[in-house]
């Protein structure tokens, strides 16, 4: 009776987590990105290009390259480096001011330095959305699967399952649901960690362009400014939504992740 009511929680906590997802794709689809009203609404690509060379000198990483993805592929600043071909690959949104692209290409330009120069200020920020998080809720998934998959196999044939598999005899396996139940709680409580870490990212990355911003950026400072001031505005950091075409997303900084 115990294991079909823990079963049936664990059934509740997965769908919870579904409607979660449903609830934070509907925020997004309705979300409106301000347009900034700048001197320029858009950007050549060659002066991106510029751009993009002046950074990867400033933050000196002048061996690596910059690809902004053509594709509808998504690439957050956790995953948007590739080792094997020394490349930092950029998702292109559908940008509505030129503000926001820069600031996208910035930040992940800052975030990859960060990373490859292995500064101990972003080892929170990257354990925690490259492994902890998925780590946990992976666990999560699998544990709740082990018990649903036990639960249907014990309907069918108890008896035999009793009979002829030892660890029935010698475990608890309510203790599933705890497992599963401790994951899912710490995979919320390690997501609100990120959130103090992307603050604390937010913080450093902003006093390490405003050099870059002043010296090379001068005529789209006022709408970077614009840009960050939403980005900060923004308080999630893991959205967690069924959209996975960078197309059908929105840009709300470059230290929120889609998950």
């Amino acid at each position: 009776m115990l294991f079909d009511i823990l079963t049936f929680l664990l059934l509740g906590i997965v769908v919870a987590f579904l409607v979660m997802r449903v609830i934070f794709t509907i925020v997004m689809l309705r979300q409106v990105t301000p347009e900034i009203k700048g001197p320029d609404n858009n950007i050549s690509t060659a002066k991106l290009e510029i751009m993009i060379k002046k950074a990867l000198a400033f933050f000196d990483i002048t061996d690596w390259h910059v690809v902004q993805s053509q594709s509808e592929e998504y690439f957050s600043i956790a995953n948007a480096i590739n080792h094997k071909t020394k490349t930092i690959n950029i998702t292109k949104f559908n940008f509505p001011s030129v503000g926001y692209e820069i600031d996208n290409l910035l930040g992940n330009i800052f975030y990859a330095a960060g990373v490859l120069k292995k500064e101990k200020s972003f080892g929170r920020f990257i354990i925690l959305v490259n492994v902890v998080v998925p780590v946990f809720r992976a666990l999560f998934y699998f544990f709740t699967f082990l018990q649903l998959t036990l639960y249907v196999i014990f309907k069918v044939d108890s008896l035999t399952i009793y009979q002829n598999i030892f660890l029935f005899k010698i475990m608890d396996w309510n203790m599933l649901f705890y497992i599963a139940l401790a994951a899912a709680i710490l995979s919320l409580i390690f997501s609100t960690f990120v959130y103090g870490a992307k603050e604390g990212m937010e913080v450093k990355y902003e006093f390490a362009i405003a050099p870059f911003i002043s010296q090379y950026c001068t005529e789209y400072s006022q709408d970077i400014v614009a840009a960050r001031t939403f980005a900060l505005a923004w308080k999630t950091n893991i959205m967690p939504v069924f959209a996975r075409k960078a197309s059908a997303l929105k840009y709300f900084g470059p230290f929120v992740i889609y998950k």
